[in-house]
């Protein structure tokens, strides 16, 4: 009995000691994209940015790797209350190289909070486009008004990430 209880206790040390022990850790992602339009630009568009964000510098700071990130998601996806009143429409979509691409918010909902429009942001896990540092947003919808000259529209995006840290 004595030697089942020593064994017992010394079997459980060990695994505690060997096992590495992780933290689940939550932090935000933020990027505002300008989406520019050419002089005379009204109606339909089509337009895409390429986004770098250095993961590999973020990730070090918040103290974890690529390969520990359980979760990414967009928290947040707006723009300013006069910017949007620009459109009839507006999406926005998310892709990088190799994955295909998925939606990322819309307008066809949108929420009013202090001076900025919230637009419906998507439900989609986006950890591998964040992981490949560099992703492209596509913006489509409908401009209502043109301007004379060359203008640009910036998107604030705030990605929601979760992981674990060492």
């Amino acid at each position: 009995m004595k030697k089942t209880a020593i064994l017992l206790s010394l079997l459980i040390t060990l695994s505690f000691s060997c096992d590495k022990r992780y933290k689940f850790y939550a932090f935000y992602i933020e990027k505002t994209v300008d989406v520019e339009f050419a002089a005379g630009t009204v109606g339909d568009f089509d337009l895409t940015q390429s986004v770098e964000i250095y993961i590999d510098n973020l990730l070090t700071k918040e103290g974890t790797e690529a390969e520990l990130i359980e979760e990414v998601t967009i928290e947040e996806a707006s723009l300013s209350e006069n910017n949007f009143n620009r459109f009839n429409s507006l999406e926005l979509f998310i892709s990088a190289d190799g994955l295909t691409e998925i939606p990322l918010a819309k307008s066809d909902t949108t929420n009013l909070y202090e001076s900025k429009v919230l637009l419906n942001g998507s439900k989609e896990k986006m950890d591998e486009y964040i992981k490949a540092s560099t992703f492209s947003i596509k913006t489509t919808g409908q401009l209502s008004s043109s301007e004379a000259q060359t203008f640009k529209i910036p998107v604030y995006l705030r990605f929601l990430v979760k992981t674990y840290v060492k």
